[in-house]
């Protein structure tokens, strides 16, 4: 028993396979430019610094779906992109939050420094009115 498809069933089927690769290959583009973008906005954060690993995470995700890319492996490539993204938002979270926490810890301290001075001038401030209450029983 042959079993025989259609010349226009051929057709169809190239087409959608053709398409289909296709697509992928317009997802790529933009989700590079997407990639590149976050790396960027990362970098701009210090992430390269304040949250390195991550950094270099979401760099070594990008390169390798570069690679999966020159050796025609699409959906790995996408795959490796949106990874690549989502670690390069991430490494930028933790450099602002690392730097609002930085940030906090410093007025932290200034605020620590206020008070300590604040309790110095309150002690002057009561030795001089004692010293005054003192003048003041002496004249009378």
């Amino acid at each position: 028993m042959s079993f025989l498809i259609p010349s226009s069933t051929i057709l169809i089927l190239c087409f959608l396979i053709l398409v289909g690769c296709g697509g992928q290959g317009q997802l790529i583009e933009p989700l590079l430019e997407s990639v590149d973008a976050s790396i960027s906005k990362a970098k701009q954060a210090d992430a390269e610094i304040l949250a390195k690993q991550e950094f270099q995470n979401a760099k070594s995700s990008r390169d390798n779906a570069n690679k999966k890319l020159q050796m025609g492996e699409t959906n790995q490539a996408l795959l490796l992109l949106h990874q690549a993204e989502a670690q390069a938002r991430l490494a930028e979270a933790i450099a602002k939050q690392r730097k609002v926490e930085s940030e906090a810890s410093q007025m932290e301290k200034e605020l620590q420094n206020i008070s300590t001075q604040a309790a110095k001038v309150n002690t002057e401030l009561i030795e001089a009115e004692k010293e005054l209450k003192k003048y003041k029983n002496q004249t009378n």
